[in-house]
């Protein structure tokens, strides 16, 4: 009998060293490994997205600058025609640059 059990234990002991796996081990292996390597994923594309919205304003300010003077020229190209502008109408010709670039921004937004 003793024979027996030892030889029961040792099939045992040796069925875990073998290379049959079960469908619950082989499931729950690939599970852990789907949650490992995703969490360094999700975290960089965090980190990542952080960066870009925080560089964002910055390039588009950039951008507002590098136009202004070209929209400020146009706009002025255009209203140089009329001469009997008040000086209302003038002063917003001189502002219209600077705030063109921001309000089509907005525009695009919507």
């Amino acid at each position: 009998m003793s024979g027996r059990t030892s030889s029961h234990d040792e099939d045992l002991l040796l069925q875990d060293f073998s290379r049959n796996v079960t469908t619950k081990s082989w499931a729950l292996f690939f599970g852990n490994a789907a949650i490992v390597s995703a969490i360094p994923l999700s975290v960089s594309t965090f980190f990542l997205n952080k960066a870009y919205s925080n560089m964002k304003f910055i390039l588009k300010h950039k951008i507002a600058q590098k136009r202004e003077d070209a929209i400020g020229r146009e706009i002025n190209r255009l209203f140089a025609i009329d001469k009997n502008a008040s000086k209302k109408e003038k002063d917003d010709r001189n502002f219209a640059p600077t705030m063109y670039p921001f309000v089509f921004e907005n525009d695009e937004k919507d």
